[in-house]
């Protein structure tokens, strides 16, 4: 399972060296995911992402962990006859997981072990300021939002692809500059392979809702890994309860994995 704005696509980005050949060639069977609205996952029986843009992208992590995630899950064991498996995810692909496991706790018996790459589960000590503007000016990003109906954020751009090819490749004196603007989008690391910016920015960002990091906002202002928080009275309608409810994390069994970066703005150690 990918981050936000990332798709399948990232898990072979790098050729022979990407995860998901280095485990194909030691014999496992991988399936890579791709989250509703991204670039290879936008078709819906009924709406169309380009038109229906409100009904759409009415959804955020939570949606996706209480949704998309069993019904991934079910499929995979479904076609292999396995009765569980093990989850690699990342950023995002983690607290689907966590997420999944503390609502539905039947489900941590068809996983074997969860790999957690750069985790994301609270977000009290963002060091990217985009979380706390957000949480912030959330009313007047809504209204605005509203008014424009922009509720997609950074969808696939074939162009940005050319002008990353143009000017990030190993001939540019431009390259160095690519590589600042990833390192101050998620944070800095000398892992960086900055001859393949050009293929990672022909597949990233893939697109997200609004609402999605709205809900991340919310949890920043919360402290607490809860579910979206709609208002008082939709939220009694939705939840029973005027506050969102809280996930149980005691809830999730499964062995957990975890590694971060030191330097990750939305994932800090703490």
């Amino acid at each position: 399972m990918p981050g936000t704005f990332a798709t399948s696509a990232d898990w072979v980005n790098m050729g022979e060296n990407s995860l998901g050949f280095i485990l194909a060639d030691r014999g496992y069977d991988v399936w890579l995911a791709n989250y509703r609205g991204s670039t290879w996952s936008r078709k819906h029986i009924n709406l169309n992402p380009d038109v229906d843009r409100k009904e759409f992208w009415d959804w955020s992590f939570q949606d996706i962990g209480s949704y998309d995630l069993p019904a991934f899950v079910d499929y995979i064991l479904h076609a292999t006859k396995h009765e569980n498996l093990f989850y690699i995810g990342h950023s995002q692909g983690t607290i689907n997981f966590f997420l999944l496991n503390s609502e539905k706790p039947e489900y941590n018996k068809k996983f074997r072990l969860m790999v957690a790459l750069g985790p994301a589960a609270y977000f009290a000590n963002p060091r990217t300021p985009l979380i706390r503007f957000l949480s912030d000016y959330h009313n007047e990003i809504q209204a605005f939002v509203d008014r424009y109906h922009l509720y997609e954020v950074l969808p696939h751009s074939p162009l940005l692809a050319t002008i990353a090819q143009t000017f990030c490749n190993d001939n540019s004196p431009f390259q160095g500059i690519c590589a600042f603007f990833i390192h101050m989008s998620v944070g800095y690391s000398n892992q960086l392979n900055k001859t393949m910016i050009p293929v990672i920015a022909s597949n990233t960002p893939a697109g997200s809702s609004v609402k999605h990091w709205m809900h991340g906002a919310q949890l920043y202002s919360f402290d607490r890994l809860s579910k979206y928080d709609h208002g008082e009275e939709e939220n009694v309608r939705r939840y029973g309860q005027s506050t969102p409810p809280e996930y149980n994390l005691t809830q999730v069994t499964t062995p957990v994995a975890i590694y971060y970066g030191t330097n990750d703005v939305f994932v800090a150690p703490e």
